[in-house]
């Protein structure tokens, strides 16, 4: 994958640690609810799928893969939800973002995340 994508997997995931946009917060929130250290994942992928679902996609350090859907639908995005949240780490090869967490676990073994 280029380095215009890893840049942008950087950019999102310090998006995703340091942001105080309700969006960041609420997913920081969720996935902390899932026990995961934020400071040990990436956000591999992430985008608006629709006017009130976030879709993406996070990768551990210990090269654990998992994909969710989070909802706002007729609530606020503070009260957002995971309606699907899936481990992946022994199919995401055959995933559309399977560029996108390698280039993850390549981020994880340069030290750029």
């Amino acid at each position: 994958m280029n380095s215009d994508a890893k840049a942008e997997i950087v950019q999102v995931t310090n998006y995703l640690r340091n942001s105080k946009d309700l969006l960041w917060v609420r997913l920081k929130q969720l996935l902390e609810g899932k026990d995961l250290d934020l400071n040990s994942l990436i956000l591999a992928e992430s985008f608006e799928d629709g006017d009130d679902l976030e879709f993406g996609v996070v990768v551990t350090r210990a090269g654990k893969v998992f994909k969710f859907d989070m909802s706002y639908l007729g609530k606020s995005i503070e009260q957002g939800e995971f309606i699907s949240w899936e481990e992946i780490s022994d199919s995401w090869t055959g995933s559309p973002y399977h560029n996108r967490i390698q280039s993850s676990l390549e981020l994880f073994s340069e030290g750029k995340l």
